[in-house]
């Protein structure tokens, strides 16, 4: 549904056309304060890419906080540095569509979504209720992708550990309660598109609403083993720190990903 009237090999062939990229410490925090489109922002920092060669497409609601998801960005960028030694590219959709081809790049998305190495997932309290969000989860899934290779980040509240813990409650909450037919979009024509595909590719909602639970589910015990190995390893360097002053603090650069696994989903498209 979400090809139109266009052919799969077309959509790819497009697709590889206009996949671009932006190398993140070229991103400000002005630059995503709000959802207007802004051509200039796809001029002046877009530029081609090829597959494989972008490291993670960046999902997120622009309902959310757009203060609490800069923050967010940041850390993930400070985290990425630290691992590779290098600025990350990314696709993040007010840089990377252009909006004089709006059509092109909408349909061309699930050929985006598969040229990216990874899928991260910028979660706040309005993402699940955000199709466009919910789609680019399975579309990255249908187009190959591992769900080892989707990354959930909450944003930021300035809570202490056990106001996170009782936000991650409340998200499991919320992603038990998940229903597509609740979400929705900006323009109801999107809406119904998407929904379109819901029902032709999975047979129906509840089929939707089940495998989208179970991928969230995993996702966030996986968070929860991350954040563990890494407040460990803070406990660790920062008693090897008070033995010998001057030694290197590198918070993320050991952090291990526990491998999990998840029945693939029906066809989306």
């Amino acid at each position: 549904a979400l090809l139109g009237d266009r052919s799969a090999a077309d959509v790819l062939a497009r697709g590889q056309e206009l996949f671009c990229a932006v190398t993140l410490s070229d991103l400000s925090e002005d630059d995503i304060r709000d959802s207007l489109p802004n051509p200039e922002l796809f001029l002046r920092l877009a530029r081609p890419a090829q597959f494989n060669q972008v490291d993670a497409f960046l999902s997120h609601s622009w309902s959310d906080d757009a203060s609490a998801k800069w923050l967010a960005i940041c850390d993930w960028r400070r985290n990425f540095r630290a691992v590779h030694g290098r600025e990350p590219v990314v696709w993040f959709d007010k840089c990377c569509l252009d909006q004089t081809q709006i059509a092109d790049h909408l349909a061309c998305l699930p050929v985006f979504l598969a040229g990216c190495n990874r899928l991260v997932l910028f979660m706040g309290a309005t993402y699940l209720r955000r199709l466009w969000c919910i789609i680019e989860i399975f579309i990255f899934l249908e187009m190959g992708g591992s769900i080892n290779n989707i990354e959930l980040v909450l944003l930021h509240t300035d809570a202490d550990s056990d106001e996170e813990e009782a936000g991650v409650r409340e998200l499991e909450r919320h992603i038990a309660e998940f229903a597509a037919r609740d979400a929705g979009c900006l323009l109801q024509s999107d809406a119904n598109l998407l929904l379109a595909t819901i029902e032709q590719g999975f047979g129906g909602f509840p089929a939707f609403d089940a495998a989208l639970r179970a991928v969230l589910g995993k996702l966030v015990q996986v968070r929860a083993a991350t954040e563990l190995s890494r407040r460990n390893l803070a406990r660790l360097q920062g008693s090897r720190s008070e033995r010998s002053p001057g030694y290197p603090s590198r918070l993320f650069g050991s952090a291990v990903t526990p491998q999990v696994t998840v029945s693939r989903p029906s066809p989306l498209l």
